[in-house]
């Protein structure tokens, strides 16, 4: 991230956001944005040097801001030695295993890997818009009525795949895995942030699976599993996370 700020930009809107930036009205304000939305088709492909020289630059700079926030704070890194360090990284194990084992994630996790799955060999979709395609074709259905139907498919499907993982990442990001972390106020109101972001998430699902089983209702074995699956999920994060949906997302929510 530039240290030159840019005073059009919303400070930290770029933290609890869903990184869908096609889909975003406040790119011209992100900071994370403007570094990524111009990079070369080089520095965009894995295989291509430029793609890792750019990551190595990305990860100076955030290890300068790193610094320079312990810095603020007091804290001096060099002083850790490797017994800490040790000490710190069995910690963090332990705390990301415990984390794995939490309903939410479990439960996110099987959502993921079912959705997938559906995704993968379920033709009825395709086969639905053929059909209003050619409906619209003999003059069976109206065209704009064919159109809006084809579209509301499309929408959702680009819905349900962008979030299919994203609602597990989150509530992992909010989950304590640190010796006390769960009693600091600062991680309390990170947590709240990214669990804000899977909730969202997760009413985005519902509402694009329940849009689909009323275009193609014969799918039902398919689609009720996964929205019973969703409120499951929903209830769950919502009672582990209880401030989740009242905290302000700076931008996006003032």
């Amino acid at each position: 991230m530039s240290k030159n700020l840019n005073p059009n930009h919303i400070p930290g809107i770029y933290n609890y956001c869903d990184r869908w930036c096609e889909r975003c009205s406040f790119t011209s304000r992100c900071a994370v944005y403007e570094k990524t939305s111009n990079l070369s088709p080089e520095q965009s492909d894995m295989q291509n040097q430029a793609f890792w020289e750019n990551i190595s630059t990305s990860f100076s700079e955030a290890l300068s801001l790193l610094e320079q926030a312990a810095k603020e704070e007091g804290i001096d890194l060099e002083q850790l030695n490797d017994e800490e360090w040790e000490t710190y990284k069995k910690q963090e194990a332990a705390g990301r295993a415990k984390a794995k084992d939490h309903p939410i994630i479990k439960h996110s996790r099987e959502y993921g890997i079912r959705t997938m799955a559906v995704l993968e060999k379920n033709e009825s979709l395709k086969q639905k818009a053929e059909e209003i395609i050619l409906q619209a074709d003999l003059g069976i259905k109206n065209i704009q009525h064919a159109k809006a139907e084809l579209h509301d498919i499309t929408d959702c499907l680009e819905v349900i795949q962008w979030y299919v993982f994203q609602i597990q990442v989150k509530f992992m990001r909010a989950l304590p895995m640190m010796p006390g972390e769960a009693d600091d106020e600062n991680f309390k109101n990170d947590s709240n942030g990214s669990a804000k972001v899977a909730l969202i998430a997760v009413d985005r699902c519902i509402n694009a699976w329940q849009k689909i089983f009323a275009i193609l209702p014969a799918a039902e074995d398919e689609i009720v599993p996964l929205l019973a699956l969703l409120q499951k999920i929903r209830r769950i994060g919502e009672a582990t996370f209880p401030d989740a949906r009242n905290f302000i997302r700076v931008g996006l929510d003032d």
